[in-house]
């Protein structure tokens, strides 16, 4: 009886290390400039990060008003289909 294949080291099927992808998420509060949110037609002191004020790990969401409307800007590392809660 032949030896099975040997397999090779690959990613494991279970917890993928999110650490350097989150490290390098493009965070909408520091790379949206103020003169393009006063182009926009929103107040760049109102930013406000995250929702309500909360951080979360694997997304980053950054908002700005005005009067008028909200201006709400997010980057994520999983996609909105995920299905997430």
């Amino acid at each position: 009886m032949a030896n099975p294949p040997a397999r090779k080291a690959g990613p494991s099927s279970g917890t993928t290390n999110t650490s350097a992808a989150t490290t390098a998420l493009w965070d909408p509060c520091t790379q949206v400039s103020d003169a393009l949110l006063k182009q926009v037609g929103v107040n760049p002191a109102t930013k406000e990060s995250g929702i309500a004020g909360v951080e979360e790990s694997d997304w980053k969401v950054c908002s700005w008003n005005n009067a008028d409307f909200d201006l709400v800007v997010s980057a994520l590392l999983t996609s909105l289909g995920s299905g997430r809660c």
